[in-house]
């Protein structure tokens, strides 16, 4: 793992380099011994999560998201919230700007209805998330640029009874490390970065999937814990 790098520039070709590289720096045979369960950030990095479940030998699942912006500027992330609607927020954001808390969770709400029990059942069927008791657990994201998304999920996994919860990104922000770290057993990554732009900043193209595509892959699935589990019944 390279730390507190200054790049100025792509590091990798595409979500495949990424995930490729970060697999190099991972404990695969402990992951493997151990049956860590993957959980994929969103359900856009679906391709990555299959190529790690594969190459690792273990199932995944996604972990639905939602943040939520501040009043009149649609870039300011101020919250976010899982499809188990636990939220974190961004005090420090919701302080200096005045927004009120009645705001902050009235909107998680509306995210939560509009956005997140959607994907649910577009891409579970409407199960919740796979069991996390008493499994560890290996968090996926393409990086990590405020960390509020890494720590909802974490405070989700936590909260979900999972035995320990580790993070991984081919990239992340030096800042955004030093906290993780404190709340997440273990973090891995390629390269952690002082002067982080935006995590799409390191990749030289990052593919958007279709819905369609998503369910295709996940139809297809060995490692899919939910489709699995389905069959089995």
């Amino acid at each position: 793992m390279l730390s507190d790098l200054d790049f100025k520039r792509e590091v990798f070709k595409n979500r495949d380099d990424g995930i490729t590289k970060l697999l190099s720096v991972l404990p695969a045979k402990k992951i493997k011994d151990d049956n860590w369960l993957i959980i994929v950030a969103s359900e856009m990095f679906v391709k990555s999560g299959e190529k790690m479940a594969e190459a690792l030998e273990v199932d995944y699942d996604f972990l639905f998201t939602e943040y939520v912006f501040a009043p009149n500027n649609s870039e300011c992330i101020i919250a976010c919230v899982s499809e188990t609607q636990e939220i974190v927020l961004h005090s420090e954001l919701i302080d200096s700007f005045g927004i009120s808390l009645d705001f902050v969770y009235a909107d998680a709400d509306r995210k939560y209805e509009d956005a997140i029990v959607s994907r649910v059942y577009k891409y579970r069927k409407g199960e919740s998330v796979s069991s996390l008791k008493g499994r560890k657990v290996l968090i996926l994201d393409e990086g990590c640029e405020t960390g509020i998304r890494a720590m909802t999920c974490i405070k989700t996994i936590i909260n979900g009874g999972a035995k320990a919860v580790a993070y991984a990104a081919p990239v992340l922000a030096s800042n955004v490390f030093s906290f993780v770290e404190k709340v997440a057993d273990e973090v891995f990554y390629v390269y952690k970065i002082l002067d982080f732009v935006g995590a799409d900043f390191y990749y030289q193209t990052l593919d958007i999937l279709e819905k369609e595509s998503i369910l295709d892959i996940i139809k297809s699935s060995k490692r899919f814990l939910p489709f699995k589990k389905q069959e089995i019944n």
